[in-house]
C-alpha cells in the first residue's frame, strides 16, 4: 500500500516517536525488545505507531499473519465394530 503524506507538518513529540518507530524496524528485534533497550514504554510505541500510521507519517505494516482457510472435515460415519461394539455395551 502506498505511503500516505501527511497533510501537516508533525510536531516535535510525533517525529520523536516516528524517529524511534524506524529505528525499531530497522534494528529487527522485536518491539518489547527495542523498547526495552532504550528505556522506553513498549505500550507508548504501539500507541505511536498506530497514530502515525493512520497520519499517514509511517508505512502500513503487513504483520499480520495470511488467513488459511481449511476445508470443513466430513462428518465421522459410524463403522461397522463401532456399530456392533455398542449393541454389545448396550445388551444386558
Amino acid at each position: 500500500m502506498p505511503r500516505r503524506v501527511p497533510t501537516a507538518p508533525l510536531t516535535a513529540k510525533q517525529e520523536y516517536w516516528r524517529k524511534h518507530l524506524e529505528a525499531c524496524r530497522r534494528s529487527g528485534t522485536t518491539t518489547a525488545a527495542y523498547a526495552a533497550h532504550h528505556g522506553l514504554d513498549c505500550r507508548q510505541l504501539y500507541t505511536w505507531r498506530n497514530r502515525l500510521t493512520q497520519l499517514g507519517a509511517l508505512p502500513r505494516t503487513g504483520s499480520r499473519p495470511p488467513t488459511v482457510r481449511r476445508s470443513p472435515r466430513p462428518a465421522a460415519t459410524p463403522t461397522l465394530e463401532r456399530s456392533r461394539a455398542s449393541l454389545f455395551v448396550c445388551a444386558k
